[in-house]
């Protein structure tokens, strides 16, 4: 492409100060702008809305990548606005950014030289299109996302028109500026740098004007520089602390939603049936947006846009392309509904690109209309012509009326209203941890930008537990707590020191071994054992303005969640107090709401198995299970229900589907192993299962105990344990082979004499070694001696250890018949805690008849405190209800201290206190639960002493074969 000349230039200029060229576009700005305000929704809504409202009003930071442009703009434009409520205000914002968008797409049309009216009425499509409009009248960053992408776009078109460079300089600083905002702008950006390559290709030799660009580009990134500069202030809304350079990285990168070290996500291979999925499902999107016709029109404009524009038309293919295509390899679009409804957002560019088309389509139209009417009489031609202008014309409104009640927010207080019913849930001075973002963000601008309930205490506001009510939380294996990572342990740790009734929104496994969560209103109440609810019922100041015929308003995915909740927490009501056909109906009404949320259905088949309804709850939990293959929650659900019922066939059915969906779960092969023992299974079954188990997670005691006893029976004389074939451990696979690696092995490994000779082939001097008692910080050594007793050579796959504090060596990995060996092992005691709790070392061969050898290993570390006993077995015939026993916490120098907090190995495992404060002895009373409890279980009671204190570790173990629960 080549510039114009200088008449052309001047032309260009003079047609710039044209009123055509201003009024059109100011037009449609304002026209759009009114029907944002009109259905404008009048506070805070679902999602994303209430955590950005408050960053922006404290100019703190958001969620990553912290959309710094967005935060800066939207607070300035809260100050500068004196109407009505902060949340209305952001909402405002929105709307005025995307009547701006509308108003520049508009110019970007006319500079297709099409007629003003044309140009005006297409622009408004796009302002009037069903997601870009209900982008448009709440707080998000998608309508400045499509403000930017409107001004790249026409810088674009500016270059091509004017070829002057300060136009591509332009451009480059809106791509940093967009990618300020929203990263999905350099995907359209790539597209854009491809088209002005193609267009001109001369620009790679320009390297001074690329130069240029680049940096001008790196100037439109200087808003991230707000992050770590904001985040040093420590504003209330701190997402991500993004203060030194690492945690500004990962908040750029949104490193938070990969997991805990997690490496970077490289692009995404589909297969061809994903791609083509994912295709369909954005073109879906584009189908609806306009409303169908609107579509069909715009793709049939294609074909004369192209007669007169094909540069134009590579640009609208290759800004497609690149969003679509890189969009599939970086992110995707999932299956569920939560995916489908959150992806349409991102193309807000893409429906954009949809006006030009349907312009040129229509021009061209009425240029047919007009020159086929040109013989008519003049008043003929008048009203053919006046009549084919008004429908065209007329076109903007199609959207809009069909899409006025889906996006009428004017009176949408579904979000509000919920917020607020959650905090009348509460006691005073609560505790929330909330989660799912329709419950966490409105309950963060109620308390953040209202300050409404002042006494509650929002512990997660972020996805993680606020790092600032943990500052004295201990080192937890020498490192700092990561919120992600060590979530379990920082939630004991809060709630412990707390000194709050806690409440969750969405049911939760009790970190704390000593509570347990009761639905109260919407929340669950984390009620202490032994205490009863000392609260009311809350449901009498429970209400939501748009429930109901009286005021309806238009609902989003967001309302839907909401009002699933409402529907199921009244249903739990019923259930427990009222009418349970009644709260089967709200059940069925809070499907109907959340239809197609997995989370919903298993929620209710949860509460239903709870309360002994286990055929209703199937139900329920096969629904779940049917939305979502992958989701194991449902299964998990479901395996319980079975086994309350002792229907083991079923439930290894079920544990069978987990395999194929979670085959890296080593409880799915650890709960088959314990299945196919109920069903007499042979062990070789057992074994493999129990194996598979081991080599996923070595750490699992109850699994060794078993697995020990099958390899008991088998040295046994006569024994016919190992005989029988396995059973595959998924529908369409063979049975797992005995893994390369597992440091957790049993315990009964081959012993000597002469049927041990022939068995097994590598004979050990002894098997066992105490260490006796060892200070903390001293270095321990022994060698293991063995000999090859067998007829063929042996060789010593690997040498495993439980824990970095025991490590072996050995020198030579194969031995010939009669050959000895020697196995060095070092202990460290430099953590009592872990040294002292008993070690094991793992030796892995390749005889078949032989695959492992478990030497183990005891040391009596000395520690300042005293517990006695020193461990606690519970042992008998399985119990009714839960058995208990005491342990003593004390000092030998007899001085007073504080016991801080415990926690336990398993959840069958429970501990509370029976004495508080300064004291110098402790009593805790450890309370076992046989109904949660495997048969046996090797577990542990871990006590801190104070805050940063020693821990002491007490082994608790079950055994419910015969005798009585007893504590040694």
């Amino acid at each position: 492409m080549h510039a114009p000349d200088a008449s052309q230039v001047t032309v260009q200029h003079e047609d710039a100060r044209k009123p055509s060229t201003w009024i059109g576009p100011v037009a449609a700005a304002l026209a759009s702008l009114v029907v944002y305000v009109l259905t404008l929704a009048p506070s805070v809504t679902s999602e994303d809305s209430g955590e950005l409202i408050a960053a922006a009003n404290c100019f703190g930071i958001p969620h990553p990548p912290g959309y710094p442009l967005w935060t800066l703009l939207c607070g300035v434009f809260l100050r500068l606005c004196p109407f009505n409520s902060l949340a209305w205000r952001a909402n405002l914002f929105s709307a005025v950014c995307s009547a701006i968008a509308v108003g520049l797409l508009c110019i970007c049309i006319l500079r297709m030289e099409v007629r003003a009216w044309i140009a005006v009425a297409c622009s408004l499509v796009c302002g009037f299109g069903v997601v870009f409009w209900s982008q448009s009248v709440i707080t998000e960053v998608y309508t400045l996302h499509a403000t930017l992408f409107a001004a790249l776009m026409l810088a674009m078109l500016q270059w091509r028109a004017t070829g002057e460079d300060r136009w591509l300089r332009f451009g480059s600083v809106m791509a940093g500026l967009g990618m300020a905002n929203h990263h999905l702008l350099g995907l359209s950006a790539a597209g854009m740098v491809a088209w002005a390559v193609v267009s001109r290709p001369a620009l790679l030799k320009q390297w001074k004007l690329g130069a240029s660009c680049v940096l001008l580009f790196a100037a439109g990134l200087l808003p991230y520089a707000y992050l770590p500069l904001r985040a040093r202030a420590n504003p209330v809304m701190n997402w991500g602390n993004p203060a030194s350079a690492s945690a500004l990285w990962e908040h750029v990168t949104r490193s938070q939603y990969k997991g805990p070290d997690a490496p970077d996500d490289p692009p995404r291979i589909h297969g061809i049936g994903e791609t083509m999925r994912q295709l369909g499902v954005m073109a879906g999107y584009a189908y609806r947006e306009p409303t169908p016709v609107l579509f069909v029109l715009a793709m049939l404009g294609v074909v004369p846009l192209a007669r007169t524009d094909r540069n134009l038309v590579l640009l609208l293919g290759l800004l497609t392309a690149a969003h679509t295509g890189l969009f599939i390899c970086f992110h995707g679009i999932g299956r569920e509904r939560d995916d489908l409804w959150a992806s349409q957002v991102f193309f807000l560019p893409q429906y954009m690109l949809m006006a030009p088309p349907l312009a040129a389509g229509l021009n061209w139209a009425f240029g047919i209309v007009r020159s086929r009417s040109a013989t008519a009489a003049a008043g003929w031609r008048a009203l053919i012509t006046g009549t084919a202008a008004a429908v065209i014309s007329l076109v903007g409104a199609v959207p809009l009326a069909m899409h006025w009640r889906a996006n009428d927010y004017h009176d949408y207080w579904y979000a509000y209203d919920h917020a607020v019913n959650l905090l009348n849930s509460a006691l005073p001075n609560a505790m929330i941890i909330p989660s799912g973002d329709h419950n966490t963000f409105p309950l963060v601008y109620l308390t953040l930008v209202e300050g409404q309930r002042p006494d509650v205490l929002l512990a997660d506001k972020y996805g993680y537990l606020d790092p600032e009510l943990y500052p004295e939380l201990p080192l937890i294996d020498g490192r700092k707590a990561n919120p992600s990572q060590d979530r379990p342990l920082i939630e004991e740790w809060v709630i412990r020191h707390a000194r709050r009734p806690v409440y969750y929104t969405v049911k939760t496994e009790s970190p704390v071994g000593n509570a347990r969560p009761v639905p109260v209103g919407l929340l669950y109440h984390l009620l202490p054992q032994g205490k009863t609810l000392q609260q009311d019922s809350p449901w009498a100041h429970i209400q939501y303005r748009n429930l109901g015929a009286s005021r309806p308003c238009a609902r989003d995915f967001g309302a839907d969640n909401i009002l699933a909740d409402y529907e199921f927490f009244r249903g739990l009501y019923s259930l427990d107090h009222e009418d349970p056909t009644m709260a089967m109906d709200r059940f069925a009404k809070a499907c109907e709401y959340g239809h197609g949320i997995k989370e919903v259905y298993n929620n209710i088949g949860c509460a239903l198995a709870e309360r002994g309804r286990g055929e209703e709850a199937m139900a329920y939990l096969d629904r779940a299970a049917a939305l979502a293959p992958g989701y194991g929650v449902p299964l998990w659900n479901k395996l319980r229900v079975l086994k309350a019922r002792k229907d083991w066939a079923a439930a290894e059915t079920v544990l069978l589907e987990l395999a194929d969906a979670t085959p890296r779960d080593f409880r799915v092969f650890g709960e088959l192993g314990f299945i196919a023992q109920l069903r007499a299974l042979p062990d070789e079954t057992v074994k493999a299962r129990f194996l598979e188990s081991l080599r996923l997670n070595p750490a699992q005691p109850q699994v060794i105990e078993s697995l020990a006893a099958i390899y008991a029976r088998a040295r046994k004389p006569g024994s016919e344990g190992s005989q029988g074939a396995a059973v595959p451990l998924s529908k369409d696979a063979e049975a797992v082979e005995p893994p390369e690696a597992s440091p957790d092995a049993p315990l009964d490994a081959p012993r000597g004499g002469e049927e041990a000779r022939t068995r097994f082939p590598l004979e050990f001097a002894e098997l066992e070694w105490a260490f006796g008692r060892l200070e903390p910080g001293a270095v321990a050594r022994h060698t293991f001696h063995f000999q090859n007793v067998g007829d063929r050579e042996v060789k010593i796959t690997d040498v495993l250890s439980t824990c970095s504090c025991t490590v072996p060596s050995l020198e030579q990995r194969e031995y010939l018949p009669g050959e000895a060996g020697a196995l060095d092992v070092v202990l460290d005691a430099a953590d009592p805690l872990r040294a002292g709790s008993g070690q094991r070392v793992t030796v892995l061969t390749d005889a078949p008849e032989q695959s492992t050898i478990v030497l183990a290993l005891h040391a009596d570390i000395h520690a300042e405190f005293v517990v006695a006993p020193a461990a606690v077995q519970f042992s008998g015939a399985r119990p009714a209800a839960p058995v208990t026993t005491a342990v003593r916490i004390r000092r030998p120098s007899a001085e007073a201290f504080e016991l801080a907090d415990w926690r336990s190995g398993h959840v069958s495992i429970q501990a509370q206190r029976l004495t508080e404060g300064m004291q110098v002895e402790h009593v805790l009373e450890i309370l076992c639960d046989p109904e949660t409890s495997p048969p046996v279980l090797h577990s542990f009671l871990e006590i801190r002493t104070a805050p940063g204190g020693e821990r002491v570790r007490v082994p608790v173990v079950i055994n419910f074969q015969e005798g009585e629960a007893r504590a040694r």
